[in-house]
């Protein structure tokens, strides 16, 4: 889960949720993706819809997924039948699968994920026929190794994979890239012991791509929200700007660079702009399905006590299998997503008229789209993509005083 907050902000009420809704966010006149691949058109984000992506490059690798396939020359190695499960020899040499591709005169990014099996150590490797890039990942503790002319990034998925990256400017050529193992001692001319390790994918493509919102007149933002990406997962940096003025010169506000692929809440100070900015780089194969610029609804009241946090509230569906004599065979999980409760009590009657009520009130609201919820922003990296499964009971008066409980039960996206 991501909050993030503008660096030297003078943000206030932190403890108090924050919202971005159907009635506080921006509506947009035009948008323009600098890049599109096969069959995104850049829309996407603007939908509201988790399963529509913005997916700004195609893929250069020419088979991503099967490493046994003919494209790729395996050079003192073996792949399985699986087409994924790479073997070295006992070969005492450069053991790799290596490829061509075509790249221009930008930053690009070469990743892959792997499951972690035997083989110790490997090395992603670019050379555009002018400059060698490389960097080393150590399997046994996860890390990155030693870089030459580029960067290395790797992010822990869980239950033994890795995705690892380097990115680097390169030159216009065809380029070859490679997956080359090693010793464990940063060596890749070794003699191989039958060490394995999958490869699940591989992705290369340019590094940059903006995502640019264009209002049909400047108000006063002071968020970005994201939802349904793979920025976390794929070592990618977000970088949110804008151009109050209308020259295509942006400003940048922050950076951002994700841990995982949970929804996003960028909170800053305020901007008046009409001309917004969500730029993506450094990740491999990216993609982002909700993208939501606004002016985030303060709570006038925190809330703590009897709360459950989204991401703790599961909706799995499991199923497991056991032998007749009640031996555990196996599961499987289908991850539906989150469920939470957000309560509110003793809001004032006349904050609840101004901000709950009316047509871009919260009420209304909710019951048309999805929203962003930081129940606790200075507290907690909590933020949930929600919608509503029923509709919302009105706020109800809580004794004789004028005060008012509100309560709002919701469905949250499945990032896992």
């Amino acid at each position: 889960m991501t909050v993030a907050l503008e660096t030297g902000h003078s943000l206030t009420n932190l403890k108090h949720a924050r919202i971005l809704h159907a009635g506080n966010r921006f509506r947009a006149k035009t948008i323009t993706a600098s890049a599109t691949a096969t069959g995104s058109d850049g829309e996407e984000p603007n939908n509201g819809l988790t399963y529509e992506y913005w997916v700004p490059f195609d893929n250069s690798v020419p088979v991503p997924l099967d490493f046994s396939d003919a494209a790729w020359t395996a050079t003192n190695v073996t792949v399985g039948s699986d087409g994924l499960t790479v073997t070295d020899d006992a070969t005492n040499a450069v053991h790799s699968l290596s490829d061509t591709a075509t790249t221009t005169a930008v930053e690009w990014v070469l990743g892959v994920e792997v499951e972690r099996q035997t083989l110790a150590e490997f090395q992603l490797y670019l050379n555009d026929g002018t400059t060698t890039f490389t960097c080393f990942f150590d399997m046994r503790d996860g890390t990155v190794g030693t870089a030459s002319n580029c960067t290395g990034q790797i992010q822990d998925l869980g239950n033994d994979r890795f995705y690892c990256s380097i990115y680097m400017t390169v030159a216009a050529a065809t380029s070859t890239f490679e997956f080359r193992g090693s010793n464990g001692s940063e060596a890749t001319t070794y003699a191989g012991a039958s060490d394995t390790i999958k490869l699940l994918r591989m992705d290369l493509n340019p590094s940059v791509a903006t995502w640019d919102f264009s209002d049909f007149s400047a108000q006063t933002g002071n968020v970005f929200c994201i939802s349904g990406h793979n920025l976390g997962s794929r070592n990618g940096r977000l970088t949110f700007a804008h151009d109050s003025n209308g020259d295509t010169t942006y400003t940048t506000i922050d950076t951002l660079s994700p841990t995982d692929d949970s929804p996003i809440m960028f909170l800053h100070d305020g901007v008046s702009s009409a001309e917004w900015r969500v730029q993506v780089d450094r990740a491999g194969g990216p993609k982002i399905a909700v993208i939501r610029i606004g002016s985030a609804l303060t709570m006038e009241r925190p809330f703590f006590g009897g709360f459950s946090p989204a991401h703790w509230n599961r909706t799995d569906m499991l199923s497991g299998n056991k032998s007749e004599c009640g031996q555990f065979l196996g599961r499987d999980i289908i991850n539906k997503g989150f469920t939470a409760r957000y309560e509110w009590k003793n809001l004032s009657d006349s904050w609840v008229r101004t901000n709950l009520d009316g047509m871009g009130g919260l009420i209304r609201a909710v019951r048309k789209e999805p929203f962003f919820i930081a129940w606790r922003a200075n507290d907690y990296q909590d933020c949930d993509y929600v919608w509503t499964a029923a509709p919302v009971a009105g706020p109800i008066y809580s004794g004789t005083r004028d005060l008012v409980d509100f309560t709002i039960e919701a469905e949250g996206h499945g990032y896992e």
